[in-house]
Parts: C-alpha cells; structure tokens; sequence
C-alpha cells in the first residue's frame, strides 16, 4: 500500500492539515509531571514496568522502552499493522462528553497520519497478522479538554468525502485539549511480544483565539513521534550515541 492509497481508503489530505499548519507556534510543556506510581492508570499499554524515564529534554516522549534484541530481530520483519487509536478521557477532565462520531474522525485523523509517517519510512502497510508483521497500538489517555461554548458542535447525518474536513474541523474546535498522554506501543502480531513502548506528556497553556492550536501541537508531535519510532528501528545496529545523534536530527527536520 502506498501513501495515496492509504489517503484514498481514509480521510482527504485536507484533515490531515487540520493537524499541521500552526503547530510551530502552540505554547505547550514538553515533558511528563507524573510520578511514576501514576503511569499505567488508563491500562492502555501491554507493561509499564517495562518503561524508563528518558533524560529530560531528550527525545519526543518521557517513558520508552525498547527491546533488547530489536536490532538482532528486525530482518524478519516485513510490514506493519497500524490501529485505530484508543481515546481515554480522564475522570477528572474539565469535561467529559464527545460525539462518538466526532471522535471516530479524530482517530481516523491520528491513524492515517501515522501511516503516512510509517510509509515514508519505507514501511510496507497490511491488514492482517503475522509471524513477519508487527502492530502499532496509539492511544491518547487522560485526556483533558474543556468545552467551548458558543461553537457549533452540530455532526450532520451524513458525512461524506465533500463535507467531512469541515465537520472534523468543528467537532475539534468545540473542544480545547489542556492535557494529553500519548501511549504507543509496537507489539509481535502473533505473539504480542513488546518491541517498543513509550509515553509521551503534553500540558497546554491557553490556546488563546484559535480552538485547534493544540489539537495541532498534538498532530506535530504524534508525527514526530512515528518518526522517531522509523528511526530507532533503522537504525537499531548503531551504537546509542549514534542512533541518538541521528533520530534526533531527523525528528527535528521532519525526516
């Protein structure tokens, strides 16, 4: 499958920008202010005993892991499964409503993003399982948002390839996100070994005027994230140093 492929069976390249073009210039505070009893609370990941705090500043996400044997393994791996995200509002969220519809497009949004990502590392994209496949689990946990008054959050009945940017547009606008984990995870298909792990927080400051500021800091990051994620399995035969050097060049430079 190639990138316009996976555009076509998805949503149109313009909800894709939704998630780009301001990103630059959203304030938002890298780095997780959890302690580490919390991590694990939404249970989204397969083992959080397998995550380790990564130096601050250094990298995209705060917790990662990284199977020891990656580099050694990657050659009998030929394609990989992309989900659906999982979303999780936090119990203590300022508010805790969503359209289901609303956020079947936003994760539809994430998960064809992330492919693009994924095929532009070179990656081949298939549907099923396998012994030579792995599978990329996203899920955007304690999520935070507050409720924009005075936006319409109206979904129109029908939602087809001519009005479906414009609904993801407003869906998104109603709600500002103030606080987000993002959890990944790149597992064995068959056998749900964990390959790969890590969390990522983001904390917003005031999104000011525009209600989408964060939803597309939260885009920038999720890219930067597959990136990484590319890059670490690319170049898994380097010493860390190296590997570190790289990955984070190409992450900062968008590949």
């Amino acid at each position: 499958m190639n990138l316009d492929a996976a555009r076509r069976i998805s949503l149109p390249v313009l909800i894709v920008a939704l998630f780009t073009g301001l990103a630059a210039c959203t304030p938002v505070k890298q780095g997780s202010e959890q302690a580490d009893g919390q991590l694990g609370s939404a249970g989204f990941l397969t083992n959080y005993d397998l995550l380790k705090p990564t130096a601050s500043g250094d990298g995209v996400v705060d917790y990662v892991y990284v199977d020891p044997n990656l580099a050694a393994d990657l050659e009998k791996y030929s394609g990989v499964m992309v989900d659906q995200p999982e979303i999780i509002i936090a119990a203590d969220s300022p508010y805790r409503g969503a359209k289901p519809e609303g956020m079947k497009l936003v994760a539809d949004v994430i998960r064809y993003m992330m492919m693009g990502e994924f095929i532009r590392g070179g990656y081949n994209l298939v549907e099923e399982p396998a012994d030579d496949i792995v599978y990329l689990r996203i899920g955007l946990t304690d999520l935070n948002v507050e409720r924009n008054a005075g936006v319409s959050a109206y979904i129109p009945t029908q939602i087809t390839v001519d009005n479906e940017a414009e609904v993801a547009r407003n869906f998104m606008s109603t709600l500002t996100i103030t606080e987000v984990n993002v959890e990944i995870e790149i597992v064995n298909s068959s056998t749900s070994e964990v390959l790969m792990a890590g969390i990522a927080n983001m904390a917003f400051d005031d999104a000011g005027d525009d209600p989408l500021a964060n939803w597309q800091a939260l885009g920038l990051k999720l890219e930067r994230i597959a990136a990484g994620i590319t890059c670490v399995v690319q170049t898994a035969d380097l010493p860390p140093g190296a590997q570190r050097e790289i990955c984070s060049a190409r992450v900062s430079s968008g590949y």
